[in-house]
């Protein structure tokens, strides 16, 4: 009898009640040009009872403790391909993604690295936009390269070595991709496609501001990423200041009625420290004022 041979790709999903929107991305993987695969399901928390798939590919697996990054490291544990992808329950894959990646991989000679392609993005009115691809400049660290040019969980691919080194950080409730991807490319090397692969499905919830709390969030992450000297001293030092003083500004221009007087100083702080032009802004002081009068 021929032992069973592992499949060159893992696909794994994570999911939480979302079986209408799990269903389309599934389909979207069983229709992949190239069918040497297997794909994870991973139910976070509750699993719907009477769940299976006739196609032999297709594992359901379930993880107990809440996260999607726990639910994508419980799948990179039940995965047996040389290549681990990633989408998104909400997210689809068109039918070239693999076989795309298998080109890319082939032509780097399948040296154990990051590996990405394009996505589309598509909003809830139909609107599609292509996402702009860039090539590296060559003196670019693959970590800078990376935060100029976005690279999306959907996207990409990971040689299975990589997870002997580096899993999904749980405990990271924002921004879950880039944190991995700069972790790993602090070791391994970036190889990109120019192919478009997989949509980006923009729902009224994903395409509705943020508030206080989520700001607050993406500034911790990327704060503390940017202090790891493997990790910040790939970018430069400009570039770091322009993309945390985002967060301080979109804080005090757009939620200012969401946080106290205190920390409204406190994040103007912040924003003066990255951008100093936050002292021109008279927006900003116009909502500092107001949360003066308000105190009285």
């Amino acid at each position: 009898m021929t032992p069973e041979r592992d499949p060159f790709f893992s696909v794994i999903i994570p999911t939480i009640n979302r079986e209408g929107q799990l269903q389309r991305a599934i389909e979207s993987v069983l229709m992949q040009d190239f069918t040497d695969f297997e794909l994870i399901v991973v139910f976070n928390v509750a699993r719907p009872e009477n769940i299976n798939y006739a196609d032999s590919r297709v594992k359901i697996i379930q993880e107990l403790s809440k996260g999607a990054n726990k639910a994508r490291n419980a799948g990179i544990r039940e995965s047996k391909g040389k290549f681990v992808c990633f989408l998104d329950d909400d997210d689809v894959l068109l039918a070239n993604h693999l076989s795309e990646l298998k080109l890319l991989i082939d032509k780097n000679e399948g040296v154990p690295g990051l590996y990405r392609t394009l996505m589309k993005r598509q909003y809830a009115d139909g609107t599609v936009r292509e996402q702009k691809f860039s090539f590296r400049k060559s003196d670019d660290h693959p970590i800078f390269h990376l935060f100029k040019v976005g690279i999306v969980m959907n996207s990409v691919c990971l040689h299975r070595e990589i997870f002997e080194s580096f899993l999904f950080d749980p405990e990271i409730p924002v921004a879950q991709d880039t944190h991995m991807w700069v972790r790993v490319l602090t070791r391994y090397p970036l190889f990109e496609s120019d192919a478009y692969t997989n949509i980006y499905l923009y729902s009224e919830n994903s395409i509705s501001s943020p508030g206080y709390e989520v700001y607050k969030k993406y500034y911790k992450v990327f704060s503390d990423l940017f202090r790891q000297p493997e990790i910040g001293n790939k970018i430069p030092h400009g570039f770091k200041n322009n993309w945390l003083s985002r967060y301080p500004l979109w804080i005090l221009k757009n939620h200012s009625n969401e946080i106290s007087l205190e920390e409204f100083f406190i994040w103007w702080k912040r924003l003066i420290c990255h951008k100093p032009f936050g002292l021109l802004m008279p927006g900003i002081y116009i909502n500092m004022l107001k949360k003066i009068i308000n105190r009285r």
